[in-house]
């Protein structure tokens, strides 16, 4: 997260009205908001949200392997359960709960891959129940 805003401030995308928000993979993200307050402005107001780590780095749970279904069969996009599901997870919440207000421009920035999700197959057969039977799409 500090590496993606650093080159965005340095690049001149933000402006005070913007507010950053960066979504942790990893638990206890203390370290992650004491980095971003040493870049000092002008980055705009941010907050780095480490609530959406599904237990931490590529870590998963039954609520985010059917989120990625569900998104993936409604979007066309293929997610990776280490970054990117947590990220779209987390924004949707957001955009439910108000802490993302009504109208807002989101521009999102994803900078992980899609190599995180060669092991979701061999997680779902070891993790969800027999009856769950949406397949897991291979985009690899």
């Amino acid at each position: 997260i500090k590496q993606s805003a650093a080159g965005l401030k340095n690049a001149g995308a933000f402006k005070t009205s913007h507010t950053l928000y960066g979504y942790a993979a990893l638990k206890n993200a203390d370290d992650l908001h004491r980095q971003l307050a040493c870049l000092q402005s002008p980055l705009p107001q941010w907050q780095v949200f480490d609530e959406y780590c599904f237990g931490g780095f590529a870590k998963m749970n039954h609520d985010l392997a059917r989120y990625i279904d569900a998104f993936e069969e409604e979007q066309s996009i293929p997610l990776d359960p280490v970054y990117t599901a947590k990220l779209c997870f987390a924004i949707e919440q957001q955009i439910r709960q108000g802490i993302i207000p009504p109208g807002s421009n989101i521009v999102t920035l994803h900078t992980g891959g899609l190599q995180g999700r060669c092991g979701l197959q061999d997680w779902r057969v070891r993790n969800l129940p027999v009856d769950y039977q949406e397949p897991c799409r291979s985009y690899v």
